[in-house]
């Protein structure tokens, strides 16, 4: 239901979120439905956690000191080409299959619920640094934006992100999102 769905995904291999094996590049082909993004910090590899000099990720350190130094609202594609120049390690941003992008002029602040998952304790897997902190630093941005009510991001850190919890965090914020709304779904890890 929600007008635009913006998926910011700061993890190894996230271009799997809309990437098909032995894809190069998303497909080009969309119609004009409701837009539904994705913004990767690489596409099928491996990416860094942590930048020299700094406590996030390329990503992260990038994303949120441009939506902090934001003169005006931010526009998912000003947003995108701006990432596109200056991560280090070239993301990927692509509308999902099947929808456009948005308009020049559409805000990412305007009514907006997220849900923002941070992941640096594994189980079965080699533990990352600064995962969880990536998520706190973008929870944090949303919650003190004037523009955002705070009671409507939800933030989920290692051990309390579990499947269940992340899926049916996703699901109950896009299902009960008004056609008016924006969700944005944020994932370090």
């Amino acid at each position: 239901k929600a007008k635009h769905v913006l998926v910011l995904a700061d993890a190894c291999f996230a271009g799997s979120f809309y990437l098909k094996r032995g894809e190069n590049d998303a497909p080009t082909k969309r119609n004009n439905k409701k837009s539904r993004w994705v913004m990767a910090s690489g596409r099928l590899e491996t990416v860094a956690d942590k930048m020299v000099g700094q406590d996030n990720s390329p990503f992260a350190y990038y994303l949120i000191n441009y939506l902090k130094n934001a003169k005006k609202d931010v526009s998912i594609s000003d947003l995108k080409d701006y990432l596109e120049i200056e991560v280090p390690k070239v993301p990927s941003h692509q509308p999902v299959r099947g929808v456009s992008p948005l308009n020049k002029n559409e805000s990412i602040y305007k009514d907006t619920k997220a849900v923002v998952v941070g992941i640096s304790d594994y189980k079965h897997i080699n533990d990352l640094n600064f995962a969880d902190d990536d998520a706190i630093a973008f929870a944090n941005y949303l919650v003190n934006h004037p523009d955002i009510d705070s009671s409507k991001v939800e933030l989920i850190l290692d051990s309390l992100a579990t499947s269940i919890k992340i899926k049916t965090s996703i699901f109950t914020t896009l299902s009960e999102a008004k056609p008016n709304e924006q969700v944005i779904i944020y994932f370090a890890g």
